[in-house]
């Protein structure tokens, strides 16, 4: 009898992760300043919620050629009467010399969110720790630039223009 109970259990934790609805933050949503679930519904509250974070993608948004974001922070809240909370252990990039380059080693991290009876929103915003090196080290080998020295240089946010990244939670009609 504890087999079957504990196999129920499973088989409703897949159903509902199988019924989660997903929510992607890459190239194109940053490029236009909108969030919105992958398939086109709705959200309501009481959903689960599987966020992607394309994290190379997002990073390229808040550096140029001198700099690279290496380690992304995530700021969430739920609710407009609600303050942001960091979601913790995000995956962090590692400088690469060669190039210099950022590697990651996961290119999609899942955040996954249930969303609680009073939500109205999926309001986020991401902070990025940035770093440059120092052109003086760097030599060239193979065509290829070598730049062993780095050093942080301060953050940068990335939001929609001045605004968060914001998709709202309807009540269940």
């Amino acid at each position: 009898m504890r087999k079957r109970i504990i196999y129920l259990g499973f088989l409703l934790a897949c159903s509902q992760v199988l019924a989660a609805k997903a929510v992607r933050l890459g190239n194109d949503e940053v490029r236009e300043g909108v969030l919105a679930t992958v398939d086109g519904s709705e959200l309501s509250p009481l959903d689960l919620v599987r966020l992607d974070l394309v994290l190379p993608e997002i990073s390229r948004f808040v550096c140029d050629e001198h700099c690279l974001a290496l380690y992304p922070r995530l700021f969430i809240r739920l609710s407009g009467s609600d303050g942001f909370r960091e979601v913790r252990h995000i995956p962090q990039a590692e400088y690469v010399a060669r190039g210099p380059a950022a590697f990651w080693r996961a290119r999609t991290h899942s955040v996954w969110l249930s969303l609680p009876h009073y939500a109205d929103r999926i309001e986020l915003y991401m902070h990025f720790g940035r770093v440059s090196w120092d052109p003086v080290s760097c030599h060239v080998i193979s065509h290829i630039p070598q730049c062993p020295k780095y050093f942080p240089i301060s953050g940068e946010y990335l939001s929609n223009f001045g605004k968060n990244f914001q998709i709202p939670v309807h009540e269940k009609k």
